[in-house]
This record gives structure tokens, sequence and C-alpha cells, in this order.
């Protein structure tokens, strides 16, 4: 199915700028694993540019390397907070550089949350490439077969009849349905996005108004991160800093809005707000960015309805039809109307087609089947189609069509 393919390729893509993140970083560390050699540096003095409107803080240590073979060389690099904290001019640092590279050269350091990241990227690029080949290869087989199958007009309910009845659950027919996806996808990214960017945010606000106590930390980082694409696009100011509870250092991250971001400096004092109970929940004190927040949460939160509804009632659907041929009542309906909808799936247009059935008892009852045009102009008002209806409540029932013997 295309729809399938298309899906796959999603996956894939996504898994493949994963494997590219990650395979990038894992062959610099290869190569420094395999050509480079350690020196002895001695730091010769270190600088803070601070952000502006088109950069982020940027610590920079400078250092001499003294090669036990060839020519001492001197660079300059961007290091973490806590390494510039750390040195001061005359400092000995320990560096690795390949041979001939001298702009290859870097501290020495201990690299567990890199290999954590690299990590994380290959695993992840792998099962989303992997499930991405998966839905590839299925939904191709799935087109080829149907490439060689004779041309039928009954429903898809029809034509799997056979297969429906003997199974014993309806979830493998619910998985064939296009909202079975279309909603469950929606509702994976919806609702984490909700809870993430709307339940949290305003819980936090309610929890740090109870019982938020002030204190004076320093800032250490500034920075604008960028989200979404042309007129689309958001800025976030964000702050990283520091603070002191009984002596303990705790370091946070937060984002605030364009004002009070700009009035801080780095280096320099800041008020921070923190839990007393969990002091690793803290925040700075300041207007927080509700604009963006909340439309993000709504964004969610639509999202996780509209995936929700229509996961649901595919589900339904899939329960209905499978319990229909295991237990059904076959009936004759006629038809009774046929209305354009003025929709597409996939491409082709839909109309809906309403027929009236009578139950073991008598009484009437109207129901309603979607399906393709060229399908739809097979069938005028009064003709005459099987029905199934459930006995226990005859408001349930599918349209059969025209079957085949």
């Amino acid at each position: 199915m295309l729809r399938r393919i298309f899906f796959g390729g999603v996956f894939l893509f996504l898994g493949a700028i994963f494997l590219f993140i990650g395979g990038s970083t894992f062959l610099e560390e290869q190569r420094y694993q395999q050509r480079g050699v350690r020196a002895p540096a001695v730091v010769t003095g270190k600088a803070l540019r601070v952000a502006t409107a088109h950069s982020a803080t940027a610590y920079e240590i400078s250092y001499r390397v003294n090669p036990a073979e060839g020519t001492p060389f001197e660079q300059t690099e961007s290091a973490s907070v806590h390494l510039w904290e750390r040195v001061e001019r005359g400092s000995p640092l320990m560096v690795e550089y390949v041979p001939a590279q001298s702009e290859s050269a870097r501290v020495v350091l201990e690299r567990s949350d890199q290999t954590t990241e690299m990590a994380f990227a290959l695993s992840t690029g792998g099962v989303l490439a992997l499930i991405g080949v998966f839905v590839i290869v299925k939904g191709g087989r799935w087109l080829s077969s149907s490439a060689t199958a004779p041309a039928v007009t009954e429903p898809v309910e029809v034509a799997l009849g056979a297969a429906v009845a003997n199974q014993r659950s309806f979830w493998p027919l619910a998985r064939r349905s296009f909202g079975f996806w279309f909603g469950g996808i929606a509702l994976l990214i919806g609702l984490p996005w909700f809870v993430v960017n709307g339940v949290f945010p305003f819980y936090n606000d309610w929890r740090f108004a109870q019982e938020g106590l002030s204190t004076t930390g320093i800032v250490l980082t500034k920075e604008i991160r960028s989200s979404g694409r042309g007129s689309n696009r958001t800025q976030h100011y964000e702050v990283t800093y520091r603070f002191e509870v009984s002596g303990d250092p705790i370091e946070g991250r937060d984002e605030l809005s364009l004002e009070d971001w700009e009035q801080l400096v780095e280096r320099e004092s800041a008020d921070v707000l923190y839990r007393p109970g969990k002091p690793s929940s803290n925040r700075l004190a300041g207007d927080r960015p509700w604009v963006s927040q909340t439309f993000f949460g709504l964004l969610g939160l639509v999202f996780a309805v509209v995936g929700s509804t229509v996961f649901v009632r595919a589900v339904r659907n899939a329960r209905l039809v499978w319990h229909l041929r295991q237990n059904g009542v076959r009936t004759q309906g006629t038809v009774t109307e046929l209305q354009d909808l003025k929709l597409k799936l996939n491409g082709a247009q839909q109309w809906r087609l309403q027929y009236e059935y009578r139950d073991f008892q008598g009484h009437p009852h109207l129901k309603t089947f979607d399906m393709p045009q060229n399908e739809a102009q097979t069938w005028t008002a009064g003709d005459v189609g099987a029905v199934l209806y459930d006995s226990t409540r005859p408001t349930e029932a599918m349209w059969l069509g025209r079957e085949k013997t």
C-alpha cells in the first residue's frame, strides 16, 4: 500500500539522520584511537565570549602543545564551563591530535557523555531504519500481490470475509486500516507533546508558587535555539546557571522571555527558585514564554484528541466487522440514497451509500457505508445488497453488497 511505503520512507529517513549523527561521531573517535597521539600542553590563556543575537556563550582556552617529536604549536579550543573554571594560565593539560593536523588537537577528557549520545543516536537510528525497511518491504509485497490479483468491485470487507471469519482476534483487521496507523501515530506524537508542553509547565508553575524558595545563583551560558521553519520559526532563549543548596552545587537550565534573557550576563548573579524537598527542580526567576508553551500544549492536545478519535473509531469498526463476520445475521438491504462526500482518500473520490434493512422482528433500520466513486457508480437507489447485522443490537450492521457465491 502506498501509504505504508510513505510511512516506511519517513521512518527510514529519520533513522538515516540519527545514523549519520552517531556514525560521524563514531568515525571521528575511531580516527583519534587509530592515528591520534598524545602530548603534554600548558594553558596560555582563557577567554569568555558572551552571547549575542547570532552566537551562544563560548568558553575558550588557549594552550601550547609540546610534542615529543616535531615543533611546538598553539591551539585555541572551545571548552566546557567546568574545564574553563578549573584551569588557569600555566596549568598543565594532556591533549591528543592527529599527526600533521595540528588543528585536530583537543584536550583529553572523560567523554562518557559523548559516548552515551553516540550510542543513543546509533541505536535509535538503527531501530527507525529497520522499521522503515520492514514497512516498505511489506508495502511492496502488498502492491505486487494486488497488481497480479484480479480486480473486484466488492467492498474490502467482502474480499476479506473468509479470512476475517477464521481469525481469533479483530486486531489483524484493525492493522489493515488507515485510521489505525494515522490515529495511532498522531496519538503517540500528540499525547507526550501535550504532557511535556502543556501539563508539566503549568503544574510546575503551581508547585513553585506554592513552595518555591529563592536564592542567588550564577549565570553560566546563554543560548538562542530556533525551532520550526520560515514564518513559523520560533526563538527559544535558554540559560544555564548554577546555585548552591546546603553547600552542594546544582546546575539547571531554563527558558526565559527575550527581555529577561537580555538582562542576564554570564558569570554574574541571577535569582533562582527551587523546591526545598527537591532542589533538582529549579528555575530562574522571571517571565515565562507562556504564549509559545500554551500554543505547543494546545497543538499537542489537538493531535492527541484527533489521533485518539480516529484510532478508537478504526478499532471499533474492525471489532464490529470481526464480530459480525463471526456471529452476524444475514439479510437484504435496499439502497435508498447515494451522496458525494466531496472528500478524497488515496486519490479516490469518496461517496456515501445509505441503505435500509429490517431485523428479524421486522423493524426498519437505516445505515450508511462509504466507498470509492467507481464502486458507488455501480449502485442506484432501489438496488438490493447483502447486509450483516447483530441480532442482540440490530442497529449495528455492515454492508456486504454483491457477494460472490
